[in-house]
Parts: structure tokens; sequence; C-alpha cells
């Protein structure tokens, strides 16, 4: 044996069993993506060229792509009792996710709502969010008070 193959470590995965079961517990949401032609600049409206729903949070995207290695996952969150919180369990079953420790209700849902800048609008629309998180130029003084 050469000191070259001594020195270097052997890894050998072996396949997981059923009782391992590796376990996601956070954030599952709907993305709403649209596809548009080029980089819009500041404050241009464009138009897009196609739309597609799809599920995201990191807790749901992350078991969605271990899912792809063939591993036992199970999920742990909560998500709406609405149409939403449907297509989510759905995507996550089809994925190949364990979505029995999933509770699905109709209340005390937090909404986070990603502020970039000040829009008309926006005060109401706040009064739905739960939390808020704004971009580091983004002017809190323009917030409304709740």
């Amino acid at each position: 044996m050469s000191s070259a193959s001594s020195t270097q470590a052997s890894t050998v995965l072996l396949p997981l069993s059923e009782n391992h079961i590796i376990l996601g517990c956070g954030a599952v949401s709907v993305d709403y993506l649209v596809r548009v032609a080029s980089y819009p600049k500041p404050d241009d409206k464009i138009r897009s060229t196609g739309t597609k729903v799809d599920g995201g949070g990191n807790a749901g995207t992350s078991l969605t792509c271990a899912a792809c290695l063939g591993l036992y996952l199970r999920l742990i969150t909560k998500v709406a009792d609405d149409f939403g919180g449907k297509y989510i369990l759905e995507q996550l079953e089809a994925d190949g996710v364990d979505t029995s420790f999933i509770v699905a209700s109709h209340k005390n849902i937090p909404i986070l709502m990603d502020l970039e800048r000040t829009r008309k609008g926006l005060d109401a629309l706040l009064n739905f969010t739960s939390f808020a998180v704004c971009a580091a130029n983004f002017s809190q003084a323009s917030l409304p008070v709740l």
C-alpha cells in the first residue's frame, strides 16, 4: 500500500433503512414565479412571458431536494387550511415527504412580508401580516403605526 493511499480517508455510504428518517421542521410556502424577457430596471413595469406556481420555503424545498436521493423524510410544520395549504401538502406527498405531522389550520397562520420599498396600499396589506422583513435601505419611518 502506498503512502498516498494510506493517508486518504475511505468513505462508504450505506443505504438508510426505513428506521432512519430525516426530519425537517420549518417554513413551507407557495411561490409564485414569473418569467420575464429581461431583468427590469427599478420602477419599470414589464410584461411577463410566463408564470409558475410551485412549493417553497426552506424546510419544504430542502426535503424535496433530499427526496431525490431516495431518503425517508418527515416534515413538521403548519399550513393554512385553504387552497395554498392543500397544494403544499399534495406537492410534498408527491415528492415522497411524510406529511402526517403537518397541521392544517384556518387560524393563527403567520404571514411574512418582504419589504423593499413603500408602495401604494402597503399599509392595508400590513394589517394582514405577522412579520415584516425590510431591505437595509428601507425607510422604516415610512411604515404606518399599527
